[in-house]
């Protein structure tokens, strides 16, 4: 038996697509494979033990402060205490428990660890042969926790470890010899290969790329799909874009742009609207072509569904038309920005204008807009900056929500590849890569201060109009209860 074990912090938005896929493939290839979902049910418990811990351990703190989710020194001084709180309660606590002995723990760390005994004793009730865990920057630190109480218990037991937190801290996770093997890229050959027997510790899966279009539906029968909002889907992975920001060109097999057909992205969302009538696209961008977003949107308007996901912004009047006419409640409209010369430091290869339309356009349309805005990203200009805000300001009727967000240097991305060009001073250490998170310094402070409190104040302004996303998905999720 092959156990997939996803573990929190993972809101319960989107019922996880990765695991539904692999269970698919692994049972196609005549492999027993069960899911194991701890994260609806736990998410509340772990948050709540982790605020009985003081936040001003100082050994905690110095972890936090080396690699943090808001972490250039410029903001240190402004965001600190806020950041602070978020990233190490979600992140560092668990990856700090577990360097430490049984016989060290204090309450709280007693409280956690009985926490991860429970979960590891209902893993072992599946009698596995095999445990998988998928992992992400919010769930690594609880997934080493456990996979240690499961090789104390079982010698025999293999572990395994991929999804996002493996793709660049692989070489951080081999100092733990419990874990048996590594998967950096796509999870379905690799894993096969795993249950197969080989014995390579790390295994890169860009050596055999997956062709979308033979895999099987989504399996979500082991998942409690109603506690979460939509279920995954997928028409596509890597990327036709060159966001310099973004590394996701960089993954394993992510520069190999592949696409699924779309009657094959149809007949899955038929089978599966049994299950939920309502999808959201783990695409990284739903509409990469004109073309292909309205022949996906044609045969969507066909099925009666309801659906999410991330767009690129140039989206002309007749398909943001198309995408409400298909089921679309919200679009995350990838802006960044609202200034031309900024936009093209960004790499986004679109103007103001085309931006501006492509909000106006889908809120004509009768489709709720999330505008996401990126802040201080290296280079760009304080006239950019203030120009976005007022842009905001102005479209604020054409906005359902905001997610402004400062920028955060992501590993291997164009800055961090090349950091001189942009002015900035890396500052990497081993967390780096495991949160996806490389510190740096740049310069300007003042100029950067000044951006951080006018975003601040725009961040203000649409929360108390109730137009923030936090706002938006928290009274969303309140019906998809944390706790079992």
């Amino acid at each position: 038996m092959i156990v997939l074990a996803q573990l929190p912090l993972r809101w319960n938005y989107v019922a996880p697509l990765n695991l539904a896929l692999l269970k698919a493939f692994l049972e196609q290839k005549g492999l027993e494979t069960k899911v194991v979902d701890f994260s609806p049910s736990y998410n509340e418990k772990f948050v709540e033990i982790v605020r009985k811990k003081k936040v001003e351990d100082e050994e905690l703190a110095e972890c936090y402060l080396r690699a943090s989710a808001i972490n250039s020194t410029i903001l240190r001084y402004v965001v600190r205490k806020v950041a602070l709180r978020r990233a190490w309660s979600k992140v560092i606590y668990p990856l700090y428990l577990v360097n430490k002995k049984e016989e060290d723990f204090d309450e709280v760390d007693d409280l956690m660890h009985e926490t991860h005994l429970e979960i590891a004793e209902n893993i072992m009730d599946c009698s596995p042969s095999l445990v998988g865990f998928s992992t992400d920057v919010f769930s690594i630190g609880h997934s080493l926790n456990v996979a240690k109480i499961l090789k104390r218990e079982r010698k025999d037991l293999k572990i395994i470890f991929g999804g996002p937190g493996t793709l660049y801290g692989w070489k951080f996770l081999l100092r733990y010899d419990f874990i048996d093997h590594i998967i950096v890229g796509e999870g379905e050959h690799a894993l096969l290969k795993i249950a197969n027997d080989v014995r390579d510790r790390v295994i890169f899966s860009n050596e055999f790329l997956v062709n979308l279009n033979n895999l099987p539906t989504p399996n979500y029968r082991d998942l409690d799909t109603g506690k979460y909002c939509f279920l995954g889907v997928e028409t596509q992975r890597g990327c036709v874009n060159r966001c310099r920001f973004c590394n996701i060109r960089t993954f394993p097999c992510g520069e190999m742009y592949r696409e699924k057909d779309i009657e094959k992205v149809l007949e899955e969302i038929r089978e599966l609207k049994s299950i939920k009538n309502k999808f959201f696209f783990c695409d990284n961008i739903v509409n990469p072509y004109p073309k292909r977003i309205k022949e996906l949107c044609r045969g969507l308007a066909e099925l009666e569904v309801e659906w999410e996901g991330m767009m690129f912004p140039r989206i002309d009047r007749e398909t943001a038309f198309l995408i409400k006419k298909s089921g679309c409640r919200r679009v995350w409209l990838g802006v960044e920005s609202f200034d031309t010369k900024d936009l093209k430091i960004l790499g986004k290869n679109v103007t103001e204008r085309e931006v501006i339309d492509s909000v106006k356009n889908l809120s004509e349309a009768g489709v709720d807009v999330d505008v996401q805005l990126l802040f201080l990203f290296p280079k760009t200009t304080f006239l950019g900056a203030l120009r976005t805000i007022l842009r905001t300001f102005l479209l604020q009727k054409y906005i359902g929500e905001i997610d402004a967000n400062y920028f955060y240097l992501a590993y291997n991305c164009d800055v961090h590849r090349n950091p001189e060009s942009y002015d900035v001073e890396i500052m990497e250490d081993e967390l780096s890569p495991i949160v996806n998170n490389v510190p740096f310094v740049m310069n300007n402070k003042l100029q950067n201060t000044l951006v951080v409190i006018l975003t601040a104040m725009l961040k203000r302004y649409f929360s108390i109009k109730g137009k923030t996303l936090d706002k938006k998905i928290k009274a969303e999720t309140r019906r998809f209860p944390l706790t079992s």
